[in-house]
């Protein structure tokens, strides 16, 4: 199984589209927007032919649309959101406290814009970064890719 990650898009269209070819060769099982701009998941749905989730950012007005969400991957569980409720610019203590508090093997986010892939107390933190946009700010492509091989979370940071 193959996850496509991806946050902070900021309504970037123009690096959305450029994208599309290397989402399409990574033939992933599902894309997640972690937010910011989340209803830009829309376009990808559309392009890709993947079923896409997507949670809003701070810079989404979404009223009572879940802010985080444990989502079952194999035998896996992770947590997505977006970080900005968590305080992940400040660290990422919370995050991986509530991640714990879940049960979750992953927890996915966004909103700092830089890439972040890291194992801490068991649980893979993994931040693809923005999207929108990299890679002016030096922080890659913006994408994240996870996978479930043989029981175990692979990831990677394009």
């Amino acid at each position: 199984m193959r996850l496509l990650v991806v946050s902070d898009t900021h309504g970037r269209l123009d690096r959305m589209e450029d994208s599309m070819p290397m989402l399409r060769a990574m033939k992933g099982d599902l894309l997640v927007h972690l937010g910011d701009h989340a209803r830009d998941a829309e376009l990808f749905a559309k392009r890709l032919s993947l079923p896409v989730v997507a949670l809003p950012g701070n810079c989404d007005f979404c009223p009572g649309k879940e802010l985080e969400r444990v989502l079952p991957f194999g035998e896996k569980r992770l947590l997505l959101c977006h970080g900005h409720t968590l305080g992940v610019k400040s660290g990422l203590d919370r995050l991986l406290r509530r991640a714990k508090a879940l049960g979750c093997d992953a927890a996915l986010f966004g909103h700092t814009h830089l890439p972040h892939q890291a194992v801490e107390d068991g649980v893979l933190l993994l931040n693809p970064g923005s999207l929108g946009y990299a890679p002016d700010r030096g922080s890659g492509l913006g994408i994240g890719v996870l996978e479930l091989e043989d029981g175990q979370l692979r990831a990677a940071l394009l």
